[in-house]
C-alpha cells in the first residue's frame, strides 16, 4: 500500500526553521536570499514560489511584500548576526522573516 503525498502546505509548514544570521550569509552571498515581510505570510510566500505562481510573485515583489535586503540591513546584521529569523528553503531560494536577536526574541 503506498502512502499518499503530503500536501505541499503541509509539508512546507514542518520545514519551517530558525536560524541567525550567519547561517542566511552563505544564501545571500549567493543571492538567493529574500526576505519576506511581517505583511505576508512566510507560508503563502514559499508556497507561491513553490508552485511558480508569477503572478503573486511578482505582485509581492513590487510591492515590497517579497524582497532581496537591502545593504544597509545586511550590514546591521553582519554586526549582530544574532539576529534570528524564521526560514523555509525553496529550491533554489531561502525565504526569511525576521524575528529578533537570539535571546531576545519576543522581548518588549
Amino acid at each position: 500500500m503506498t502512502t499518499p503525498p503530503i500536501p505541499l502546505r503541509s509539508r512546507l509548514s514542518g520545514e519551517r526553521a530558525v536560524t541567525d544570521w550567519r547561517s542566511l550569509c552563505p544564501h545571500q552571498d549567493r543571492q538567493a536570499l529574500y526576505l519576506v515581510s511581517d505583511d505576508l505570510d512566510l507560508l503563502d510566500a514559499a508556497e507561491a514560489v513553490a508552485t511558480d505562481d508569477t503572478a503573486r510573485v511578482s505582485e509581492w515583489l513590487v510591492r515590497g511584500l517579497l524582497s532581496r535586503p537591502r545593504e544597509d540591513r545586511v550590514a546591521a546584521w553582519t554586526d549582530d548576526p544574532d539576529t534570528t529569523f524564521e526560514f523555509l528553503i525553496v529550491q533554489p531560494y531561502v525565504l526569511a522573516v525576521e524575528i529578533g536577536v537570539a535571546g531576545n526574541a519576543g522581548a518588549d
